[in-house]
Order: structure tokens, then sequence, then C-alpha cells
């Protein structure tokens, strides 16, 4: 069904190109606690955070590798804050003389990842994985 539809496309435009737009996409992906079964697992979350059209694979890998550079600076800022977050949450539980090995497991920190598309936002999470 699916060539005979191409064929009919064709047949009707017979000008018609092959797509030739690439997507660049920045991507945070947070690190997230699934359960605690088996001792835990962790499962990560792709959201979407910015999109570039562009008309060359070419173009695509330069953006593509210019933005990883940024993007790799930016996950250190972020595991930065993360460390600190979780030092200040140790000190708060310490301070009042609870053991912070009680506390919720937290999430882990923000990471980034740079993709090429097909179309913007085709590696976004949609759905919470589940422990099988």
């Amino acid at each position: 069904m699916c060539k005979e539809l191409e064929t009919a496309f064709r047949e009707m435009f017979p000008t018609a190109e092959a797509p030739t737009a690439f997507f660049v996409t920045l991507y945070e992906v947070k690190s997230l606690y699934g359960g605690p079964e088996e001792g835990g697992w962790w499962y990560d979350w792709y959201t979407p955070i910015a999109t570039k059209q562009v008309s060359s694979e070419f173009e695509a890998d330069t953006i593509r590798s210019q933005i990883r550079t940024r993007a790799a600076q930016m996950q250190r800022e972020a595991a930065k804050e993360w460390a600190n977050a979780m030092r200040e949450s140790c000190d708060w539980a310490e301070a009042r003389g609870l053991d912070p090995a009680d506390l919720p497991e937290p999430d882990g920190p923000d990471n980034f990842k740079v993709f090429t598309e097909e179309f913007p936002g085709q590696y976004r999470t949609t759905e919470r994985p589940h422990y099988s």
C-alpha cells in the first residue's frame, strides 16, 4: 500500500523531491530513579530544549559540533549544581540529627545531548519505562 501511494504521489507530482531538511536538536537528559526493584534502576528522560532546521548534512554536522561543545560546558555546570544540592541536603539532614540515607533517593544531574533528526523532537521521551 505504501509503495503504491508513493507511486501515485510521484505520478501526480513528477517534480517532487525527497525531503532535504535536517533538524539539529539540543536535548536535556534527566537521569531519573525508576524504582527500588533489583536494588534500584534509573532511566533517561529526553526533553528537547531547542532545534534548528538546516538544509544540508554538512551544515547539521557543523552546528551539532558547536552545540556539543557548549552542551559539555553546560553539563559541567549542571553537575556542580547537583553536587552542591546534594551536599546542602546532607548538611540539612545532619543539622537536624537525621540520617541523610533516609532522605528520598535523588535524581542524578542533568545531562545534555545533541542529535541530528529527521523531524524536531524525534528522540523526545514520551513515556516512563517500566522495569521488567
